[in-house]
């Protein structure tokens, strides 16, 4: 680990690097069948290692995330409810796959619905949530791609709601489906669990009976069997997309680094610092399920054992003081990065000159902020603020 500690800047000082993806050398990842993969840190909003995780392509059920997304935003507003009979049309049950095994005429709870589209993946469980919530399949693919417009998924584009491969009349691939780039799918996730956490009640079943039907239909996530820490998220398989796959995880007790902090303040965290944290694993274009596997095992193996928790700052240390007018700038909350243990850390400190040419220095004022950084990206921003010291109070960092 290396840790530059860059003097105090004055002024409004713009560095050129800027944030994506930090693409640290993985080398036991399997790289050689797959077209995509990523390793995203939730908690810090940071691409650790990426592979092509900004080309658009295929992503098949993957899609289904984006359903979810506005199935559970209609919920939320109560212009739907999970007790709801769905009606189904031949439109759903003319949807490949195995599924729910739907059939024209009948109607299903739309919650019996959500599940056989998460669990097992069910496509014409898709397109009747779909039918059911946009009042057609093309209306609620329209949202869909709206949506993705408003979030900013901007390689993001729907053709269907489950994630099929279109064809034409003579059964040829059409050149319009579903795409998306995996940083997107990624973001489009921690979208989806960030404003509804309780999905991964839903993603973690591994195993789900439909009793309407007598079906036991197993999870497609396999990973779900081998980590504890894994909640979900969603599977995807085509011919034209190949094997892909989004896997959420809270891996816990991981290694705490307060080397790089201690350079800084010349003192451990007064903060306790989180030992966990929450990631995304992802694979497109994987040859098989053993491949999509094992590339993703490759990466959580990685992260769990490779990586460490770095904490940064600590808002109740600051990271300048100026005795003589009795106040100090730190950071607005407290950060740690989740990096490889042979990372380079730098940071600099962004300081708006204001405090210095005015007396009127006042509690909770922002002054800039302190950016941590390699020689190629961006790792995170902190704003920073005034606070205010008691009198005769000592304070690490003093100037």
């Amino acid at each position: 680990m290396t840790f530059k500690i860059k003097k105090l800047l004055i002024g409004a000082i713009a560095l050129t690097l800027t944030a994506q993806p930090i693409a640290f050398s993985v080398d036991d990842i399997p790289v050689q069948n797959i077209h995509a993969y990523a390793l995203y840190d939730r908690d810090a909003d940071l691409f650790i290692d990426t592979m092509n995780a900004s080309t658009p392509m295929g992503i098949a059920s993957i899609s289904k995330l984006m359903t979810a997304k506005l199935v559970m935003d209609d919920l939320k507003n109560g212009t739907i409810a999970l007790t709801d009979q769905v009606p189904i049309s031949s439109n759903a049950q003319s949807q490949d796959g195995d599924g729910m095994r739907l059939r024209a005429g009948e109607s299903v709870t739309l919650d019996d619905l959500f599940h056989g589209m998460l669990i097992c993946s069910s496509n014409d469980a898709a397109v009747a949530l779909s039918e059911y919530a946009g009042g057609s399949e093309s209306t609620f693919v329209n949202r869909m791609n709206s949506e993705a417009k408003s979030l900013g998924l901007a390689s993001a584009h729907f053709v269907n709601p489950c994630g099929l491969t279109e064809y034409d009349e003579n059964h040829d691939t059409k050149p319009d489906q579903n795409n998306m780039s995996l940083m997107d799918i990624n973001r489009l996730a921690d979208q989806l669990l960030t404003n509804y956490p309780e999905l991964t009640k839903i993603t973690s079943i591994e195993h789900w009976q439909y009793e309407a039907k007598g079906l036991d239909k197993k999870n497609t996530n396999q990973l779900l069997w081998l980590y504890d820490e894994v909640d979900g998220l969603k599977t995807g398989y085509t011919v034209y997309a190949g094997y892909c796959q989004i896997v959420s995880a809270t891996l816990c007790e991981l290694q705490v680094d307060n080397g790089p902090f201690q350079s800084i303040y010349g003192a451990a965290p007064l903060s306790t610092v989180d030992d966990s944290r929450h990631i995304f694993a992802s694979v497109l274009g994987a040859i098989n399920k053993t491949n999509r596997n094992n590339t993703l095992k490759a990466i959580i193996n990685h992260a769990k054992s490779d990586m460490r928790v770095y904490p940064i700052t600590d808002s109740q240390i600051p990271l300048y003081t100026d005795t003589s007018r009795n106040f100090s700038i730190v950071p607005t909350e407290n950060i740690s990065l989740f990096l490889p243990k042979d990372a380079e850390i730098s940071f600099q400190l962004m300081i708006d000159p204001i405090w210095q040419t005015t007396s009127l220095i006042a509690e909770n004022t922002n002054v800039g902020k302190v950016i941590f950084y390699n020689d190629q990206a961006v790792y995170t921003e902190v704003p920073l603020t005034i606070r205010m010291l008691a009198p005769d109070t000592a304070v690490l960092g003093d100037d």
